[in-house]
């Protein structure tokens, strides 16, 4: 509660800012500022004139020989997104694949992590998430970004090996903030509070200042949040009662087998609640003959209640009373850039740690518990124990430094080169205890174990510990050249390197780590991954392409195989995928419109999968096994109908399929050959067809007031659940359904304020996107199939304020 009073406490001082605004202020002129402000807005009222870096190198969209789509900051604003959860739906292809803010990962084009689940091994990340020049990437989990005050998003489609390395495996999504303005005090301010279905109440604050403090010279930018996120899935606190049964004792054979029954306890209303308040600041020196120095320092912490996961009708059976997490991280950036005549030289030093701990459920093992202590305790004790409830406490910590040189040149003819060298060290620890509720007795730990180790009930419970270290270093490089007006050439790469090492201590008796046992791991990996384009103008707005490139996933280590004693596997490599892409992007400057085509081929190989699962799921071990590939064309679409009246549009259409026999699943029951996946099952969690339309429309009523409608639908077709599911092993669905999501707001926009009334999933449709895994694919006590979901419908108000 201290933190979320501090966030509030800050989040007013930059409100406070917004009320001194006008005396600050008094000097500009309303003409000046108005003249920028429709600047800004016809910056971004065309797709062709939207300015990207998404080669490392300021460009128009449409003269990128690979697939970039860019929204401007002012229209994330106009959407009320707090974060990438409502951008990416701007972007067909770009998948969010989460069971909160904070962990999950982003899935471009069917590429993602699949194998999210094993965190604890320091994986690296399928799709890089950038802010500025730093990197903010960190696999299964990644950070909760806020969006606000941004300057546009980039999202890159297709493998960008040679210019963003490791972590880009199926592209790259850039986050580019406003930067401080030393000509113009300007600040900012929104509140929005929304109604959830079958919850509680929203309430979102945000704000932002930009002081200049030498004019031309020096200036400051502050960004705030506070958002008080309702939940709506209510917890069921089961009642567990415990028995003999047929079968067999998985935790001891030579016990007897046990059923564990559920039935309804308790309930908690809105589970899956959250609080986090952040802020973002930026110091910009810009003191002339080319030079320009930004310091930035971002921060945000958040608690959060349990996984936003349960049935269709929005309940969930928990089985312990402390799922949660805390999240907190900070990241520092600095950029130096020095401008000469014939190019720009920039350094750019980042620092990012972050600590988050959390608590999920572990209700599909309770039996598998029972099976260890009910059974101990009945047949040698004469005194039955039982366990109700069952949880993993997890704790991450992740720091991360990195340096990037960069020279990008202005040669002014028809060659132009972008160079440079990156190094980044990171060190990443994980811990992992598994206690009981209650806790076993330490007569049933010493049962079975056999012999007297534990003096304390819970003294037994699972412990992992693991401390990881990667280093990496890289050169990297693309080439254009303009054979002739027409036809230019592109030529990159980047050489890597990265070394890795691991060291894990586990303990327990459920994984039969007694003593203690600890194990360490390396590896060191050199790849090379390079890009090649051909594009030509057959017109002055009409550009086609061919683009191939390769990307890669770092490996990593299995810190949870003592989990499976059986399989002495202690590291994998990294996946690799190459992308051929065919392309044509257009401008019709008569009818107002932009229409972006690409045809796109992903070959992925050495893919990172569990090869071996330990009792009732716990624990996996990875390896690279087997390949897939999909294919699909993307399409954009931005018509400017009227001055008043913007249609935007994308969609996706692929197949995905694995291509090899030899990718297996482990046996669910543990005691059969692994399962072959049939050649040909679709890539899980990926949706082959998608689209997104956003109609925007913008009227003035007076002359200051105007009236503006904003409405948005976006689809995602069903998918795989996951590879055990396609075999038939397990109760979990082999498919997950698809969903329809329409938001709509509409207001009155004044040159200081605006008010609006907004629904955002108006037809509150269920938002599936996954399932849960293995015998938790059914809910405990409802017997209903379980879905990780996003939010109902919202409908609230919003205001804003600006000077």
């Amino acid at each position: 509660m201290r933190k979320i009073l501090s966030g509030l406490f800050g989040t007013s001082v930059l409100c406070t800012g917004l009320m001194a605004a006008p005396a600050l202020a008094q000097d500009q002129s309303a003409q000046d500022q108005s003249t920028d402000d429709q600047s800004d807005d016809d910056e971004f009222n065309d797709n062709n004139v939207i300015t990207v870096t998404a080669t490392k190198r300021e460009g128009f969209v449409q003269d990128i020989p690979f697939t970039v789509q860019a929204v401007s900051g002012a229209d994330v604003e106009a959407s009320g997104a707090i974060d990438l959860s409502t951008v990416v739906e701007r972007f067909a292809g770009v998948e969010l694949r989460t069971s909160q803010p904070g962990i999950g990962a982003i899935a471009i084009r069917g590429i993602a992590e699949l194998n999210t689940s094993n965190i604890a091994g320091g994986t690296g990340a399928a799709v890089g998430l950038y802010v500025d020049e730093a990197p903010f990437t960190v696999a299964g989990l990644m950070p909760q970004a806020a969006v606000y005050d941004l300057e546009r998003v980039e999202v890159l489609k297709g493998p960008q090996g040679s210019l963003f390395g490791e972590g880009s495996l199926g592209g790259t999504i850039r986050l580019v903030t406003n930067k401080p303005d030393s000509n113009r005090f300007e600040a900012r301010a929104n509140y929005q509070i929304g109604a959830v279905e079958d919850g509680g109440t929203n309430h979102q604050l945000t704000g932002m200042i930009n002081i200049p403090l030498v004019e031309d010279v020096l200036a400051f930018r502050a960004v705030g949040f506070y958002y008080d996120m309702a939940g709506w899935i209510d917890r069921i606190n089961p009642d567990v009662a415990v028995g003999f049964g047929p079968g067999v004792n998985t935790a001891n054979p030579a016990l007897p087998n046990t059923i564990s029954t559920f039935t309804e306890g308790s309930i908690e209303e809105d589970h899956n609640d959250s609080e986090s308040y952040g802020g973002r600041f930026q110091l910009e020196l810009t003191p002339g003959d080319g030079w320009r120095v930004n310091a930035s320092a971002m921060f945000m912490d958040a608690e959060r209640g349990g996984l936003s996961r349960g049935t269709l009708d929005r309940v969930s059976t928990v089985s312990t009373d402390f799922e949660d997490t805390e999240d907190e991280l900070q990241q520092y950036g600095l950029v130096i850039e020095k401008q000469f005549d014939f190019g720009t030289f920039l350094s750019s030093t980042s620092y990012f740690d972050r600590e988050i701990i959390y608590t999920q459920d572990q209700i599909g093992l309770v039996d598998v518990a029972n099976d260890l202590v009910f059974g101990i305790s009945a047949a040698l004790l004469g005194a039955p124990e039982s366990v109700s409830g069952l949880r993993g406490d997890f704790g991450s910590g992740t720091e991360d430094f990195s340096q990037e040189l960069r020279f990008v040149s202005d040669f002014g003819g028809d060659f132009q080169l972008t160079a440079g060298a990156f190094y980044r060290q990171r060190d990443f620890t994980f811990d992992f205890t598994t206690p009981t509720e209650p806790p076993a007795s330490a007569a049933v730990l010493n049962a079975a174990v056999g012999a007297p180790i534990f003096t304390a009930p819970g003294q037994g419970d699972t412990q992992i510990n693991t401390v990881a270290e990667t280093e990496q270093w890289a050169i990297f490089g693309e080439a254009t050249y303009d054979i002739t007006p027409s036809l230019h050439l592109l030529v990159g790469g980047r050489l890597f390197n990265e070394s890795r090492e691991s060291s894990t201590t586990a303990f327990g008796v459920f994984i039969g780590a007694i003593p203690a046992q600890t194990f360490t791991t390396g590896a060191d990996e050199t790849l090379f991954t390079p890009r090649l384009s051909l594009s030509y103008d057959f017109a002055e707005n009409i550009t086609g392409y061919v683009t191939y490139s390769e990307g890669f996933r770092s490996g990593g280590q299995n810190d949870l195989n003592p989990f499976v004693p059986a399989i002495d596997l202690q590291e994998y490599d990294s996946e690799r995928i190459a992308t051929y892409e065919a392309g044509l992007k257009t401008r019709f400057d008569d009818s107002g419109v932009t229409l972006n085509v690409a045809f796109f081929y992903n070959d992925w190989s050495d893919l990172q999968v569990v090869l071996a699962e330990g009792p009732g799921g716990a624990g996996e071990v990875l390896g690279n096994a087997g390949s897939a590939r999909s294919y699909g064309v993307d399409a954009e679409i931005n018509w400017q109908v009227t001055d008043a009246l913007n249609i935007a549009a994308t969609a996706m259409v692929m197949e995905t399929g694995i291509r090899d026999s030899v990718l297996t699943v482990p046996d669910p029951t543990g005691v059969g050959p692994d399962i072959p996946v049939p050649v040909g099952t679709d890539i899980p969690q990926t949706a082959e067809e998608q689209f997104s339309v956003v109609a925007s429309y913008n009227e003035p009523i007076s002359n200051d007031l105007s009236l503006f409608a904003r409405g948005a639908v976006s689809y995602l077709s069903g998918s795989v659940t996951n590879l055990t599911a396609v075999t038939g092993q397990t109760i979990q669905p082999a498919t997950q359904p698809g969903f329809t999501k329409v938001d709509f707001r509409v207001g009155l926009e004044h040159d200081n304020w605006s008010l609006a009334l907004f629904a955002d999933n108006l037809f509150d449709e269920d938002i599936i996107l996954g399932t849960r895994p293995g015998v938790t694919a059914r809910d405990f006590v409802t017997g209903d199939l379980a879905f990780i979901q996003g939010p109902p419908r919202v409908i609230g108000l919003a205001l804003g304020v600006r000077y």
